[in-house]
């Protein structure tokens, strides 16, 4: 077995969060490379614009949770970064962009992928361009397991009292996913907000209160006796 703690700011110092089921997406990463020609920007017709046809393929992405992932199944999908040229009046031969996929469901990811070769293949028809896609599998969804959660939150109550509450699903990524992969795994929240601040996680300003180290300790401590007995 395995278990993990995880803090969270919006949870307060003392209490714990649990979610049951998928708690994190997988977090995959494409890039794309979209072939054009280039030439001077005074005469448009004469070139291929890779970055009219990118930007298309930007919006068509943007439809694909809403048209062809399951409503029911939480995906998001992301456009981070678009490069191509360096100067005003010449148009690049190249166009580069790079985003990432979430999902808590291996069909929405599987959608997910299926939707983006489409798009690259209908692009290079109707912009007679080439596009290259380059999708990269990260960690999975981090699935917490019933057979260790129940028994982890009776025992975190045993020793705390009535600290444990549900909490919602993250499309975060999570690493210790791989490990749930191979053992019944369970991944706790634990609340380490501080009085009157605001935080998030992964943020420069991110003040988390270092005494919910020592309750995360206590709590997945009395677990691992209770499970290990």
């Amino acid at each position: 077995i395995a278990l993990g703690m995880h803090n969270r700011p919006e949870i307060a110092v003392g209490r714990f969060g649990i979610v049951r089921g998928p708690t994190t997406a997988s977090t995959d990463r494409f890039e794309i490379r979209v072939e054009g020609k280039g030439g001077h920007s005074a005469r448009p017709f004469l070139a291929n614009d890779p970055i009219v046809a990118a930007a298309q393929l930007v919006m068509q992405i943007s439809t694909i949770v809403s048209n062809n992932v399951n409503a029911f199944h939480a995906c998001a999908i992301a456009v981070g970064a678009i490069h191509a040229g360096k100067v005003h009046n010449v148009i690049p031969d190249t166009c580069e962009l790079i985003g990432t996929v979430r999902s808590r469901e291996p069909e929405a990811r599987k959608a997910a992928e299926e939707s983006l070769r489409r798009l690259c293949a209908g692009i290079e028809i109707t912009a007679g361009v080439k596009c290259h896609l380059l999708y990269k599998y990260g960690v999975p969804a981090l699935i917490n397991d019933d057979t260790i959660l129940e028994p982890t939150v009776k025992a975190i109550r045993a020793q705390l009292g009535d600290v444990a509450d549900d909490w919602v699903a993250s499309m975060g990524g999570e690493d210790f996913s791989l490990v749930a992969e191979r053992v019944p795994a369970f991944r706790l929240l634990v609340g380490s907000s501080q009085p009157g601040r605001a935080d998030k996680v992964h943020t420069p300003t991110y003040q988390p209160a270092e005494e919910s180290i020592g309750y995360g300790v206590r709590a997945l401590s009395r677990a691992a006796v209770e499970l290990l007995a």
